[in-house]
């Protein structure tokens, strides 16, 4: 599987704490390096698992002391 990682993703308006918790007279350019926040988007099968689960329409609590749950893990 390969990645982007030279797009850029332009995080300003999204409630990202890594940006809105810049001092406020903090330069355009400065680097947030506080928080381990990355700007890369989501891998496919991560979001492709996402999306399967919402279009279930059921978001009740998960059992995940389970042996297919750990070994995901």
């Amino acid at each position: 599987m390969q990645y982007d990682f030279d797009k850029i993703i332009d995080r300003k308006g999204t409630h990202s704490a890594k940006l809105e918790i810049l001092p406020k007279d903090a330069p355009e350019d400065a680097l947030s390096l506080w928080v381990a926040d990355m700007d890369f988007a989501c891998a496919d099968p991560i979001l492709e698992a996402l999306h399967a689960r919402v279009d279930r329409k059921i978001f009740g609590y998960t059992v995940y002391d389970m042996d297919r749950t750990k070994e995901a893990v």
